[in-house]
């Protein structure tokens, strides 16, 4: 029997395993990074802090051209939709607006790459595009974008 998708599990299955993938597979083919943002903290549940620290970036990158960015990293799954949940997006607009630019750097399972844009990239998807919205289980509401508005790696 097959696992239900990803998006169709319950958040507790859902935490397990959230972004270990695609934070791995970014750790392994980008330089220039720290850690910045929570993974899992032991000493509290990230609902006890505001929206705005519990989407902090996952990373702080410099480039080899000494270009500085947060970097929020996601996974997309097999039916090639990157679902983006409305509060990440709001709490994310925030630290945008800080002195360096957000960017999301999005794995994908099927294609076994990555797509890089910035969260005013994101924002020109939703805005001109026919995004539709799903929500999870949780009644967390995410906009669902086609795989063919991201840019590829090598592609």
């Amino acid at each position: 029997m097959m696992a239900p998708e990803f998006h169709k599990r319950s958040y507790e299955e859902r935490y397990k395993d959230m972004g270990d993938e695609a934070e791995s597979e970014f750790e392994k083919r980008e330089r220039g990074w720290e850690r910045f943002g929570f993974d899992r903290p032991d000493g509290f549940e990230l609902y006890q802090i505001p929206l705005t620290f519990r989407a902090t970036p996952d990373y702080i990158q410099v480039s080899n051209s000494g270009f500085p960015r947060l970097v929020e990293v996601m996974g997309m799954g097999y039916d090639e939709k990157w679902k983006v949940k409305f509060n990440k997006i709001r709490a994310l607009q925030w630290w945008d607006t800080s002195e360096l630019d957000v960017w999301f750097w999005i794995w994908s399972r099927s294609r076994q790459t990555y797509a890089d844009l910035s969260y005013k990239e994101l924002m020109k998807i939703i805005n001109t595009e026919d995004v539709p919205v799903g929500n999870f289980d949780n009644d967390k509401l995410f906009f669902s974008i086609d795989s063919k508005f991201l840019h590829w790696a090598g592609g």
